[in-house]
């Protein structure tokens, strides 16, 4: 069995014992009854089944069976949700989590220069930032059109189109005049 890391639960929901998961793409898609395994590590999770999942701003909305309090649903806090990738939806889908992104290989589209790995994701209010780390430091990479170009999840690797200044800020901003 192999388990995908969703998100965390970040906080109780209301009063019927509903959590928060963050992280977790919006578009999530698994029907009640589905097993899903949560705990500080896949390896480690107790299996719970799920009685509903809505989506939420930046996260879903889930309730298990038997969890019917937000103090029992408390306990949970801080915890990572993982599934089973058979039960993940396929398709394309421009929505992906974390543990997908996290040490994809990106390629350059127009040379097909490998550059770097994902090694972060920040989660920014307009966009997202995927940290990508090159042999001459990190870059954040905005989540834009402009830029991410290909994003291949089964093959672990992105295609991206350097725009200008990107490759600067790996090398420390060299190209940037001091204001001092």
């Amino acid at each position: 069995m192999s388990l995908r890391y969703i998100g965390t639960i970040l906080r109780t929901h209301g009063t019927d014992g509903s959590v928060f998961v963050s992280e977790a793409p919006p578009t999530l898609s698994l029907p009640p009854g589905a097993t899903i395994h949560i705990g500080f590590s896949g390896q480690f999770a107790k299996p719970y089944k799920l009685a509903s999942l809505r989506p939420a701003q930046r996260g879903v909305l889930m309730s298990f069976a038997g969890i019917t309090t937000p103090e029992s649903a408390a306990a949970l806090r801080e915890e990572g949700v993982f599934v089973e990738d058979a039960l993940l939806r396929s398709g394309n889908s421009d929505e992906f989590t974390i543990g997908e992104i996290l040490d994809c290989v990106v390629i350059e589209q127009s040379t097909g220069k490998h550059i770097g790995t994902i090694t972060d994701v920040w989660i920014m209010p307009t966009n997202d930032v995927w940290v990508l780390t090159t042999p001459q430091g990190d870059i954040p990479l905005p989540v834009i059109d402009d830029v991410i170009k290909l994003v291949d999840i089964p093959h672990k690797s992105i295609e991206i189109e350097l725009i200008a200044g990107l490759l600067e800020l790996a090398q420390g901003g060299k190209d940037v005049p001091d204001e001092n």
